[in-house]
């Protein structure tokens, strides 16, 4: 892209993205869900006086 229109950038981005998810849906792939795991731990102390 070129040109400085923004708006006919992002509407050639989107139908670009689309297309690229339509071939992947053809094909069966999958797109990793984006997760985070977040493990926590109570102190000692903590768990003596919440007891």
């Amino acid at each position: 892209m070129l040109g400085p229109d923004f708006n006919l950038h992002m509407d050639i981005q989107q139908a670009v993205n689309f297309a690229i998810h339509e071939c992947f849906e053809a094909e069966g792939i999958e797109f990793a869900y984006p997760t985070q795991t977040l493990y926590l731990e109570r102190s000692a102390a903590r768990e003596e006086t919440a007891g």
